[in-house]
């Protein structure tokens, strides 16, 4: 019997057990980030609908709409600016903004679809006749 009153055994059996654990846990963490980079990107993708369509509520200018959603999400590579609806004062305009957001975490973007489509739609109201 040893001082502490377990065996030896027992301690290489609790540093298998940690070493067998440790790289799923290691997996689940990296994980848990690229969920998290994925929402804030889910964000800023309404973000920049939201500054999309309050440019397009008083302007008609596509350039200058696409050029608001861009300045919204800094680093966007892959992005996609619609609008839809009347350009008239009064009516509803609408604003969708899609990017293709590729899985950056190493070990976990083997996990995750090799891209994730973000899409947000924002409506404004008119302001210029």
């Amino acid at each position: 019997m040893t001082r502490s009153g377990s065996s030896h055994a027992e301690r290489g059996q609790a540093t298998l057990e940690l070493a067998i654990v440790m790289p799923f846990v290691a997996l689940l963490l990296l994980a848990v980030v690229q969920v998290g980079l994925l929402g804030t990107r889910r964000i800023a993708v309404a973000a920049a609908a939201r500054e999309a369509a309050r440019v397009a509520a008083i302007t008609s200018d596509t350039t200058e709409i696409r050029t608001a959603a861009e300045d919204a999400m800094p680093g966007a590579a892959r992005l996609t600016v619609d609008v839809d609806g009347p350009r008239r004062f009064g009516e509803q305009i609408s604003v969708t903004v899609v990017e293709t957001v590729r899985p950056t975490v190493p070990l976990v973007s083997a996990v995750f679809p090799r891209e994730v489509t973000m899409t947000a739609r924002a409506n404004m109201t008119v302001e210029v006749p």
